[in-house]
């Protein structure tokens, strides 16, 4: 995913451009001024989940079409047919809070 302009330096990476998020072309110079570096473990760290996810009775994942990833496409497959996870779609980038704003608000109070 990342090219060699940013690859790690002092365990943190360079942002990302909005583009390759998909953020709408009005909004791309905002998001990229507001970016920061990040820890680039997160590229590379397993997440480990332990028995208490199962402990939430109602989990939602929402999936922005626009340049899904496979791991992304993959996870939404697998949760689509779980009844304990609400599952939904955007037509959109990575920042779906941005491109969507009242349809991620009303997932999060669908949610609620």
């Amino acid at each position: 995913i990342l090219g060699q302009e940013h690859q790690a330096e002092n365990g943190l990476v360079k942002p990302l451009p909005a583009e390759f998020f998909h953020v709408n072309a009005q909004d791309r110079a905002w998001v990229d001024r507001m970016m920061t570096p990040q820890s680039a473990a997160c590229f590379s760290e397993k997440l480990h989940v332990r028995g208490a996810l199962a402990l939430i009775a109602r989990k939602t994942y929402v999936k922005a079409n626009l340049g899904a990833l496979p791991p992304i496409q993959a996870n939404y497959a697998r949760l689509i047919n779980d009844p304990a996870w609400q599952c939904h779609e955007l037509e959109c980038g990575h920042d779906a809070m941005i491109d969507e704003p009242e349809e991620v608000a009303r997932i999060l109070l669908d949610a609620a």
